[in-house]
């Protein structure tokens, strides 16, 4: 492979497998084990399983911990973080106080955090990877990871710096992301920005053929769709103690207006109202940074469930995975917006690791509705009888058997490992690096 130096103080790169060695990858993630951030578990499965596929691969991240081999660690803090500190306020400050400084953060960062809040880290992480010390030899292709966009802004210098091959990986999309924040005057500098920091780019990987076919059109580049995967460890065996009563779990973030639990929240109190031979017995159990909300509250209030619905805290992740592989059922929402089907929802992964069954509110034909199709891993619904109907006959199977029967495909579901998803992203950066 051929390479272009762009600037004279760079470090030499050579040819890829020079002396019998792989050819090297730098894997740019601004999240990365141990931080607790879902984002961080595709840029792990690289770094675990690339080796596998013939690319000795290097990571670059803002997540601090302990050291790995390979991993070069910057840490670095939002702003608003330190002067929160400086404050003495806590995370989520209660009351007109913190409502007020949030709102304050937020009208400030739509003016300020270009190209996001992560900004800080692009120069001294870029000083850090150019270091002699780190670079060594120099690598032969880079893959940088969002969100952050701020990644692919590193990714974007260091191409131009160097000339080495660039695979842009947006596991979200970027001015057209589902929860965009922002307003339309800032949409529209995000994709200025987003078409001149891409054109750099030798090819896109998404997570989902929809958010494929939309990058296509947006920058008339070779798109890879890529799903999201799971470690093989998390895969649930035999033998594991599942609740002894009738449980409903969902762990992770919940965002009012785009994910919608009230129809299952209906469907149970239905089967209440309509239960006989006895009141129905069963817990729904929520685990998330934000699933303490008002508005949640209100709806199980206003189905009667309070004393069925607990809303926990966020768990570390292995005590997540431990819910999740303990619960009866599994409990995912989709994104509700039907012009929005290419969308998977964080934790669907670990969920099919778990291998319980998944009962999924939202839209018909999205992505995660195709998945659990495919895999047997459970079904999507918007509500109504078929939803009703779904549950019951779960909880007569569970009452007759002491547990909810599982009728996942185990070959299929192995098909979203991390192994699984490395392989395919050898195969674009082969692709890149024949180039």
């Amino acid at each position: 492979m051929s390479r272009v130096t762009r600037d004279a103080a760079a470090a030499p790169f050579p040819a890829p497998g020079r002396s019998g060695q792989n050819p090297r990858v730098l894997i740019v993630a601004h999240a990365f084990p141990p931080s607790p951030a879902i984002g961080a578990q595709r840029p792990w499965g690289l770094y675990r399983h690339l080796r596998e596929c013939g690319w000795e691969p290097r990571v670059l991240t803002a997540s601090a911990g302990d050291q790995l081999p390979g991993v070069i660690r910057v840490p670095h803090r939002r702003p608003g973080e330190r002067v929160r500190e400086w404050l003495g306020l806590p995370a989520n400050s209660p009351g007109a106080p913190g409502r007020a400084l949030r709102s304050l953060r937020r009208r400030l960062a739509e003016v300020s955090a270009l190209p996001d809040d992560e900004r800080g880290w692009l120069s001294p992480a870029l000083a850090k990877v150019l270091d002699p010390a780190h670079w060594g030899e120099g690598f032969d292709a880079v893959v940088s990871t969002s969100l952050p966009v701020t990644a692919h802004v590193l990714a974007a210098r260091l191409k131009e710096r160097t000339g080495v091959p660039w695979l842009a990986d947006l596991r979200d999309l970027w001015a057209d992301n589902y929860f965009y924040p922002w307003g339309a005057w800032r949409r529209s500098y995000d994709r200025r920005v987003e078409k001149r920091v891409l054109a750099a780019a030798d090819a896109l990987v998404t997570v989902s053929e929809p958010l494929a076919q939309a990058l296509r059109e947006r920058h008339s580049k070779d798109v890879a769709a890529i799903p999201n995967g799971f470690p093989a460890e998390d895969l649930a065996h035999a033998g594991i103690r599942l609740t002894r009563s009738f449980s409903i779990t969902y762990t992770g973030s919940i965002y009012a207006g785009k994910q919608d639990p009230t129809p299952l929240f209906a469907a149970l109190s239905r089967l209440l109202q309509e239960a006989e031979g006895g009141p129905m017995s069963f817990e729904v159990r929520f685990y998330g940074q934000n699933v303490e909300q008002a508005w949640l509250r209100r709806a199980i209030a206003s189905h009667g469930l309070e004393g069925h619905v607990t809303l926990g805290a966020m768990l570390p992740r292995h005590e997540s995975i431990a819910r999740q592989r303990e619960s009866q059922m599994l409990l995912a929402l989709d994104w509700m917006d039907e012009r929005q089907p290419g969308v998977y929802t964080g934790k669907i992964f670990e969920y099919l690791a778990a291998q319980r069954p998944i009962v999924s509110i939202g839209p018909p034909g999205s992505v995660v509705d195709t998945l659990l199709q495919g895999t047997r891993a459970g079904c999507q619904f918007q509500g109504g009888a078929s939803l009703c109907e779904f549950l019951f006959q779960s909880y007569v199977a569970f009452r007759k058997q002491g547990h909810v029967p599982y009728f996942g495909d185990q070959a299929s579901i192995e098909a979203y490992s991390h192994a699984r998803m490395a392989r395919h992203f050898a195969r674009e950066l082969n692709n890149i690096a024949a180039r």
